[in-house]
């Protein structure tokens, strides 16, 4: 029996564009359900595993919706938070750079947004201990426009991480210091 169906992902904080797809989670009761290739959908068991992980997607989930909210039971670990943060910017950053010497220039620069999404939205979280994914679309708006956008349309995608280096690197840097300041090793 499918219990949610919850919303995540650009289309929460509302920075989409036309190839944006609709990121949807769904969850069942089911704790037999397997999850689908073609869909995000988990068993509650799963879910719950996902989200006690740190998932940056079930944590995104659940702080979205309430009823997921009053259905789990989650305590925010500063600890896992910025071992799970941390992978996943670095993968992003890592993924980025890839993209990029493969041509594939709007997956990189989402990869790159993303580094800087994921670092202001968890920051937040750290330091509030709780947030809505869907109120970061002013403070990210500049950022989205400016990588995802309008560099798409100059399009060298052999100078692009580069010049993305040079615009961006220190506002990263400054925000793996802020998130580190509330994520502090144990």
């Amino acid at each position: 029996m499918l219990l949610f169906t919850i919303p995540y992902g650009s289309s929460v904080y509302g920075l989409t564009n036309p190839k944006s797809d609709k990121d949807l989670v769904s969850i069942y009761s089911d704790l037999n359900y397997v999850q689908s290739e073609e869909e995000n959908s988990y068993s509650f068991k799963e879910f719950n595993r996902l989200l006690q992980l740190h998932d940056l997607m079930a944590l995104e989930c659940y702080f979205y919706s309430k009823d997921v909210q009053e259905a789990f039971d989650f305590e925010l670990n500063l600890h896992q938070l910025r071992k799970a943060v941390s992978a996943v910017v670095s993968n992003s950053h890592v993924k980025a750079k890839k993209k990029f010497k493969d041509e594939e220039i709007y997956i990189g620069l989402k990869s790159y947004f993303h580094c800087i999404r994921n670092l202001t939205m968890y920051t937040y979280l750290a330091r509030h201990g709780t947030f809505d994914p869907s109120s970061f679309k002013n403070e990210l708006e500049y950022v989205y426009q400016d990588i995802v956008v309008q560099r798409q349309l100059q399009a060298n995608s052999e100078t692009l991480f580069k010049e993305l280096e040079t615009d961006y690197k220190k506002l990263l840097k400054s925000l793996q210091h802020c998130f580190r300041m509330y994520c502090p090793k144990v």
